[in-house]
């Protein structure tokens, strides 16, 4: 084992992040549901979360009742479209392509590093890792740049039924990875909601995660590279 105390950081960031990666393909990466202020309103709350294995939680509240269930994401639930439904599809298929790629090369690279007693395995850590960092990194910014123009041609996001009073939704409506829908000046709301958000739609913890592992694996080859620099500064003097 070639471990020294200036290792221990860099091993701790990527243990950390392979984590956060590995939790991140379990979590909802997108959501859409009621705001705070429109569940206070109605009294009844929604929300829809889509997930990298294709599966989608709806969860509603009514009162103190909840309502949730587990879904796979398929064409009954969605679209009638077999096209619409293949291209959602693909956009799952690449970022999870992306995000496991980079957390097995980075799992990789980690172990050989520990087990293997060779000075050489310096370098490939520092390539191993930007590789394993730049993959995981590309796995949130391809989702959050094709997720959204594909997730619009939708027919519906969930098929729980809204309730009457509910500002009616379209998956037409959500044009941007971030955003949200505001209750209209109208006098059939109250002043103190009028102009507030009643949907509200973006990533939510897997994404974050997602890049929270990605940063923490850029950060693990900037300490060990330091630690490189430092060892050849001293050898050299």
């Amino acid at each position: 084992m070639y471990i020294k105390k200036k290792w221990v950081p860099a091993i701790v960031f990527v243990s950390i992040a392979l984590i956060c990666g590995f939790l991140s393909i379990f979590l909802p990466w997108w959501s859409v549901g009621t705001s705070p202020e429109a569940e206070v309103l109605t009294n009844v709350g929604v929300r829809t979360e889509y997930r990298l294995l294709k599966t989608v939680l709806l969860y509603k509240r009514t009162g103190n009742d909840v309502f949730s269930l587990y879904l796979y994401l398929n064409m009954v639930n969605v679209t009638s479209n077999q096209d619409i439904f293949n291209e959602i599809y693909s956009v799952f298929d690449m970022t999870m392509w992306l995000q496991v790629s980079g957390i097995v090369v980075g799992a990789v690279v980690f172990v050989l590093a520990i087990v293997i007693d060779r000075k050489k395995l310096k370098t490939l850590w520092v390539i191993g890792m930007l590789i394993s960092a730049t993959l995981v990194l590309a796995a949130p910014l391809y989702f959050m740049y094709n997720f959204v123009p594909s997730i619009s041609k939708l027919d519906q996001f969930t098929p729980v039924t809204l309730p009457e009073e509910y500002i009616p939704i379209k998956p037409a409506n959500v044009s941007t990875f971030f955003g949200n829908m505001t209750i209209p000046k109208a006098s059939t709301y109250p002043s103190w909601a009028q102009g507030q958000p009643f949907w509200i739609w973006g990533a939510t913890s897997g994404f974050f995660l997602a890049l929270t592992a990605s940063f923490m694996l850029f950060a693990s080859t900037v300490i060990v590279n330091f630690a490189l620099t430092e060892r050849r500064k001293f050898a050299l003097s």
